[in-house]
C-alpha cells in the first residue's frame, strides 16, 4: 500500500500561515486554524483535506515570492539553476 503524501492528506493547511500543528502524545497531528479565534466562519479544526479556503495565506512573505520558511526560520533548499 502506497503512503499518502502530506499535501494530499492535508491540503492547503499544510502551507498556510494561519495553521498551528498540534501533536498528540500518541503521535497524531491536528491542524488548528488560528483564524477561528477571531472569525467564526473558520472552523477550529477543519475537515481535511482543505482544497479551497478564502482565508488561505501562504507562509512566504506576502508579495515577495519567498518560499515558506522551515523550522527555526530556515529557508528550504535553493532550486537548481534553470528550475
Amino acid at each position: 500500500m502506497a503512503a499518502i503524501e502530506p499535501d494530499a492528506a492535508v491540503g492547503l493547511c499544510l502551507r498556510c500561515r494561519h495553521v498551528h500543528v498540534v501533536r498528540s502524545r500518541t503521535g497524531g497531528r491536528f491542524y488548528r486554524c488560528e483564524r477561528s479565534a477571531t472569525d467564526a466562519d473558520y472552523p477550529k479544526y477543519p475537515r481535511l483535506p482543505v482544497r479551497s479556503c478564502d482565508g488561505y495565506e501562504s507562509r512566504g512573505a506576502p508579495g515577495t515570492g519567498q518560499p515558506p520558511r522551515g523550522p527555526g526560520g530556515a529557508a528550504g533548499p535553493e532550486p537548481a539553476p534553470g528550475q
